[in-house]
């Protein structure tokens, strides 16, 4: 076994996780400059090893943490990774991990991950071999020294503590600690008997007095039981004699109670059917409100139709009158727009002609204008042109600016072309429109009945629809109206269950319902079934009885299992919502000797109130676990009888209670306070209430889908009415034109502005025509001129200057004739638009204007037939109006009949309750009486349990108390015991306990002896073990010494070859000082213990043959520390270790013996892992694996390095320990 790999984190120097390289199981040495962490690795070990730091105060958990620039340590850990091939470790693993954690507040142990207590890490250790007497398997700085100045006495304490000693002599100090206890306990014993003795002597002569004064003590309680068993007789005679009185008074109780019961259930009828009036009264209100809500609509509907027909007879009146003249005025018009149309069709031919002379005489004009222009251009060149080349350059460059302007010609003319016949085709369409727009009126009037037919048909399933919508109205006002009558029902009711049952239960039951709809629970009707008084219904004969037995059980909330109920408490616990009590019916157990089971059905004196309750099978172990033990019995007498023979609770119908212990419970149940009756009323009207809601909840779905379809059937009355409109216009107005007025003479605004728009377009495009063809005959004259030969000279200007001067004379010929084609078309142009103008402005806008007039008439006189209509919707709302007044009638009958029932029977239930108030008097009055004999009765009861108190008292009775006295009067009696108590008060000094107490000292005089005895048996026994335990120590110490001095001198040699080294026991002499040094423990006395005699061990020395022996105070500090090596080793060699840590145990040698302790570890290394430190090189030369330490920004680090490495730390730090 020997330590694998070390990890540590935030230890002292040691901040960050340093994992080291695993050990060899032989020898490792560490190495590393002073203050790099060597001695804090060490210290590492030994803080999970538990040799030191045993109890941390927090300062010193601080100090073991590190201290260093970043953040602050928090905890550090220390973990030592074991091989345990040879299983010194019993855990059954090849390899153990110990780790030992600290912090602020924390100080704990981890063995292979788990967390274990120090004692537990400190025993498995002491298995393993790491002896907790023998601590010399670590060397830390410091030890050496110390062993070197020890005295003789404090190395004689070191042996001790290896031998073992200290477990001898605790045992032993406790063994002498309990007899100096035992001492004192048998001296206080002997102090207790000498008070027992004398104690005993006084109660010899107590005795005879209290026989003395038993014998008077008998006689009293003779007299005092024969006073007290005349008393109670007296007392059970008068409580029968009042029992008799009380039966008779509860009956008459009785009578008057069932008497108020009957009251109280017929007021309650009374009431329901005054409710029933009331809520049959409120809805025949709202029907009649609702009825004359809409007899006032339908007149106000009568009136506007009324109005509309008288409106459509005098507009068809007017219609006709003026119809025949506007026909002959639009005649007339009509002929004067032929004529005009003749003559404009004569001009138009007339100015086509002139347009075409005025073209071909304007081509003729150009066609001069260009010839004359090249030729004054070609007589130019020929003046100033002196070749041909000259003349090429200048015609080239003439003829590409005419192909530039060519191509710009062509554009423009491409894009007027296009404009030209895009408005062509508008012109063309908006010609073909005018002489299509009109529509057919035979067409039209067909159209127009076809949507008068709609509209009626619209209308009629708009009146139905209105109709279905004021029936649903009424039922919902009913609805609401019962709806109110309800809720005020129902929270009258829930005023009185606030007072009976505890403000938490009502509010937590009152929140129950929405609690389960935000639980979503699943299938939450199965989950949830509720309050138990909700869940069955019963005989109201029982009904008292029935909530007698439940009491407060009836607000148990019945759930499918404890989950549900789990989350509903916790719900409402965090809601806060009140509490309840829940019965999850998978944890309800069928109870034993249920009612039903024991009472047979023959049984007629008691009845299993199970066998009276409606309720569903799901429920059963429900009302098994409140009613299963209950039964309904006729007396409380029977009731008693049978709750104490049959063990179940037995009730009255008048609410009676007897429990199977005898218990009595019951008296006056007011049966309009009964909280079940109430609890199951509120829960019927939330019932009604829901169904109330959700009626009035589904009339307003229906309103909705009733007021969209009115909706719809409005949308398609206006859009009708559009078609309609739109049909009459267009009738108006055949020609597609607007209804009147202006509009009529947009289209032929549009056709004048088309058509003018279409003039100016060709114009230009004549124009651009035009000029092209100038540009291409210049082109053409300037190319024929290039192919001919260069002239010059004065001969070719003559004959140029000839030919232009030709030309000219033409051009002013052609130019005169054109001009008067133009003057000629420019008159008949302004004619022609005259009489356009005539035609389009004034006589077609005025015919339109009388054709949309005469529409109009003839529209009115169509019209006609909606008189029909008009009159016939008249009479139905006549009809319907006439039916609701015969409605109203009959309500108001209904109202008058209905407030007299709900009179009458107010008057009915008032008297009622006058009579329940005199009977409620007279009750009271009878339960005063009660009271009174209940009080009586208490008297009486407690004057008798008096008596039996006092008789009970009196102890044990002699056989003569019951007859001696029997036949002496009262008054004999009480002086007999007046005279007797005199007697009895001159022994008041007695002691009533002399016999008890005699026996009490006797027993305990005994005890102590017998405790005494014992004692001093145990007390040898002590001695005997002292005598062995001392004699166990002298034999230890004798084995350990001799053991540990052979190994010095068998290691001295082995260090020392030319020396001898041995161990001298110190012995006390006869004068109180020491013995000089002899060879220890030569005698054999069996009288004194060796130990006794010991007080200290001597080392003796030399180094030279035959040299002398020399003591440690004759040493110099490099033999001293070679000593106390040597003892250290010899100490180890008696209990060895599986590992050894040694720090700097060189650091004190002399140079010649360094060598032989590196070889006595490398020899010692074969059976135990050694990890040394050291700043020599003599230790690194046979050691097997070496780690350098380094210490930067106060972080230390270790590692694994090579023998040359771990030289040159050792050769870089020796001129600073030479210093």
């Amino acid at each position: 076994m020997y330590i694998k790999q070390i990890i540590l984190q935030g230890f002292k120097s040691y901040k960050e996780q340093t994992v080291i390289e695993p050990f060899s199981s032989r020898h490792n040495v560490i190495v590393g400059r002073n203050g790099s962490g060597k001695s804090n690795f060490f210290w590492a070990i030994r803080f999970v090893l538990g040799d030191a730091y045993t109890s941390l105060t927090r300062e010193e958990r601080q100090s073991l943490l590190h201290e260093g620039h970043g953040p602050s340590t928090v905890s550090a850990y220390v973990e030592i990774i074991f091989d345990n091939a040879q299983n010194r470790f019993p855990t059954g693993r090849d390899e153990v991990v110990l780790r030992r954690t600290v912090g602020l507040k924390k100080d704990e142990y981890a063995l292979d991950r788990k967390s274990v207590p120090r004692t537990e890490v400190l025993n498995l250790l002491e298995s393993a071999g790491f002896s907790r007497c023998n601590p010399y398997y670590i060397v830390p700085q410091g030890r050496i020294t110390m062993l070197m100045n020890a005295k003789d006495r404090e190395r004689l304490q070191l042996l001790k503590e290896v031998a073992g000693t200290s477990v001898y002599e605790q045992r032993r100090t406790e063994s002498i600690r309990i007899m100096e206890d035992t001492q004192a306990k048998r001296a206080k014993i002997d102090e207790m008997l000498t008070f027992i003795e004398e104690r005993l002597s006084e109660l010899e002569e107590e005795k005879n007095e209290l026989k003395q004064y038993q014998e008077l003590d008998r006689e009293r309680r003779c007299l005092e039981y024969t006073i007290f068993s005349r008393e109670q007789s007296d007392a059970l005679e008068k409580l029968d004699q009042l029992e008799e009185e009380r039966r008779a008074q509860v009956d008459d109780v009785n009578h008057a109670q069932s008497q108020i019961s009957a009251q109280e259930r017929q007021i309650a009828l009374f009431q329901q059917e005054l409710d029933a009036l009331r809520e049959q009264l409120k809805c025949t209100e709202v029907d009649q409100s609702s009825r004359s809500e809409e007899r006032k609509e339908l007149e106000r509907q009568q009136v506007d139709l009324e109005m509309q027909l008288e409106d459509l007879l005098h507009r068809v009146t007017k219609a006709d009158a003026d119809l025949s003249e506007h026909l002959a005025m639009r005649q007339e018009l009509e002929q004067q727009r032929q004529q005009a149309e003749t003559f404009l069709a004569e001009g138009n031919a007339q100015f086509t002609r002139l347009q075409e002379a005025e073209k071909r005489q304007s081509q003729e004009v150009l066609a001069l204008k260009v010839h004359r222009d090249h030729g004054v251009a070609q007589l130019q060149r020929l003046i100033e042109c002196r070749s041909a080349e000259e003349r090429d350059t200048r015609l080239d460059q003439q003829i590409k600016n005419l192909d530039a302007q060519k191509a710009d010609l062509k554009a423009l003319l491409d894009t007027t072309g296009e404009r030209l016949q895009t408005f062509h085709k508008r012109q063309y369409a908006n010609d073909e429109n005018r002489e299509n727009s009109g529509l057919h009126a035979q067409q039209v009037a067909k159209d127009l009945d076809a949507n008068q037919r709609r509209i009626e048909e619209t209308r009629q399933r708009r009146s139905e629809v209105e109709d279905e919508r004021k029936r649903i109205w009424r039922d919902e006002a009913q609805a609401h109206a019962r709806r109110e009558l309800i809720e005020t029902q129902l929270s009258a009711k829930e005023r009185q269950m606030f007072k009976v049952i505890d403000k938490n239960t009502f509010t937590a039951l009152d929140a129950l319902p929405g609690l389960v709809k935000r639980l979503n629970l699943p299938n939450p009707d199965n989950a949830v079934f509720g309050p138990l008084a909700y869940l069955f219904t019963v005989d109201p004969r029982y009904a008292t009885a029935v909530e007698t037995i439940a009491s407060s059980s009836l607000f148990h909330v019945v759930v499918r299992d404890d989950d549900v109920a789990a989350k509903l408490m916790k719900a409402l616990a965090r809601e806060k919502l009140g509490r309840l009590t829940f019965m999850p019916l998978n944890r309800l157990v069928t109870p034993s000797n249920l009612a039903d089971q024991v009472i047979p059905e023959s049984a007629t004196d008691a009845i299993p109130i199970m066998r009276k309750l409606t309720f569903e099978p799901v429920l059963l172990p429900a009302f098994q676990q409140v009613f299963g033990k209950a039964l309904v019995c006729p007396d409380l007498d029977t009731a008693s009888q049978y709750a104490r023979a049959k063990g179940l609770v037995a009730v009255t119908l008048g609410g009676d209670r007897a429990d199977r212990r005898g218990g009595l419970m019951g008296g006056y149940h007011d049966a309009q306070n009964s909280r079940m009756e109430i609890v199951q009323a509120v829960h019927h009207l939330r019932k009604r209430l829901a169904e109330e809601v959700a009626a009035q909840d589904a009339a307003q779905l229906s309103l909705h889908r009733l007021e969209q379809q009115i909706l719809a059937i409005r949308d398609e009355l206006e859009r009708l009415d559009d078609e309609r409109q739109q049909l009459r216009i267009k009738k108006q107005n055949p020609t597609g034109s607007g209804a009147a007025g202006a509009a009529s003479t947009a289209p032929v605004d549009d056709s004048a502005a088309l058509r003018s728009v279409v003039e100016n377009l060709q114009a230009t495009f004549n124009e651009i025509e035009s000029d092209m063809s100038v540009v291409m005959q210049m082109r053409e004259y300037l190319a024929e001129e290039r192919t001919r030969p260069f002239e010059s000279g004065p001969k070719a200007v003559e004959v140029m200057t000839e030919n232009v001067r030709t030309t000219e004379e033409n051009l002013r010929r052609s130019q005169a004739e054109l001009d008067n084609t133009i003057g000629m078309r420019q008159k008949l142009e302004g004619e022609r638009k005259l009489a356009q103008l005539n035609i389009e402005q004034h006589l077609s806008r005025r015919l339109e204007q009388l054709d949309t007039q005469i529409a109009a008439m003839r529209d009115i006189k169509a019209r006609a037939g909606e008189k029909k209509t008009l009159q016939q919707r008249i009479a139905s709302i006549k009809k319907h109006i006439a039916k609701l007044v015969s409605q109203i009638d009959a309500g108001a009958t209904q109202l008058d009949q209905l407030e007299t029932q709900v009179l009458e029977r107010t008057r009915e239930m008032e008297a009622l309750r006058a009579e329940m108030v005199d009977t409620t008097r007279r009750l009271d009055a009878q339960q005063r009486t009660l009271t009174k004999y209940m009080s009586r009765r208490n008297l009486l009861q407690e004057r008798k349990d008096e008596t039996v108190k006092n008789i009970r008292d009196l102890g044990v009775l002699p056989e003569e108390a019951f007859s001696r006295y029997v036949e002496i009067p009262n008054n004999l009696l009480h002086s007999k015991l007046t005279g007797v108590m005199d007697q009895l008060a001159k022994y008041s000094h007695v002691n009533n306990k002399a016999f008890e107490q005699f026996g009490i000292f006797t027993r305990q005089k005994e005890a102590l002896n017998q405790r005494k005895r014992e004692m001093a048996n145990g007390a040898s026994a002590i001695q005997d073990l002292i005598t062995s335990l001392d004699h166990r120590k002298d034999e230890a110490m004798e084995r350990t010494f001799k053991q540990v001095a052979l190994n010095f001198s068998a290691i001295w040699q082995q260090l020392v070859p030319a020396g001898t080294g041995s161990l001298v026991m110190l012995r006390h002499n006869a004068r109180g000082g020491s013995q000089p040094p002899t060879p220890p423990l030569d005698d054999d006395d069996d009288d004194v213990s060796p130990q006794a005699q010991y007080v200290g061990i001597a080392i003796q020395v030399s180094f030279v043959p035959d040299g002398e022996d020399l003591r440690m105070q004759q040493l110099s500090g490099g033999q001293k520390a070679l000593v106390a090596l040597a003892l250290i080793f010899a100490i180890q060699r008696c209990d060895p270790a599986p590992f050894y840590l040694f720090d700097e145990i060189d650091a004190a040698l002399d140079p010649q013996y360094r060598a032989a302790v590196a070889s006595m570890i490398h020899e010692l290394s074969q059976n135990a892992q050694f990890i040394t430190t050291t700043f020599r090189p003599e230790l690194l030369v046979r050691a097997n694996r070496f780690y350098g330490v380094t210490f930067h920004h106060k972080v230390s680090q270790i590692a694994c390095i090579t023998r040359e490495m771990a030289q040159q730390f050792i050769e870089e730090d020796q001129p600073n320990l030479e210093v």
